[in-house]
């Protein structure tokens, strides 16, 4: 911006000039690394983690080293995006990410389950934990 004319040679001087620093510089990968202080990790950075490794779990084909998705598994199961904004026509509302996060789940139990539908059939409000209800179909009886 000072420089208009020689901008160029200027940028090659500062880039000299780093060189003969011989400076390292590592590429942090959370912020308590750069500000050097895990110390100051409160609750809330420590239950976001603990969320979003639960969260991930959801999208990952492989948990505990076994692989939970079968390859060629076919099972059928409405989009639960468009049975959500239905709900929400009808004045029921899970919001974007509880959506996101039960479709992710109905999948991964098909999978999990080898059944051939699942279909979302309501939410139990419970003193102690909420429910989500999944119906769906297996190919072949399970005895009990």
């Amino acid at each position: 911006m000072h420089h208009k004319t020689d901008a160029f040679d200027k940028f090659e001087e500062i880039s000299a000039l780093v060189k003969r620093s011989h400076l390292s510089f590592s590429d942090p990968k959370r912020d308590y690394e750069v500000n050097d202080s895990k110390s100051r990790r409160n609750e809330a950075d420590v239950a976001r983690e603990a969320w979003i490794t639960k969260s991930r779990n959801l999208l990952s084909e492989i948990q505990d080293g076994l692989v939970v998705y079968k390859k060629g598994h076919k099972f059928s199961m409405p989009n639960f995006a468009d049975e959500a904004e239905m709900l929400e026509w009808a004045g029921v509302s899970f919001g974007e990410e509880d959506s996101f996060k039960l479709q992710k789940s109905m999948k991964r139990l098909a999978q999990l389950s080898g059944a051939n539908g699942v279909r979302f059939a309501g939410k139990i409000f419970g003193t102690q934990k909420d429910y989500w209800i999944v119906t769906g179909s297996l190919s072949t009886a399970e005895e009990f």
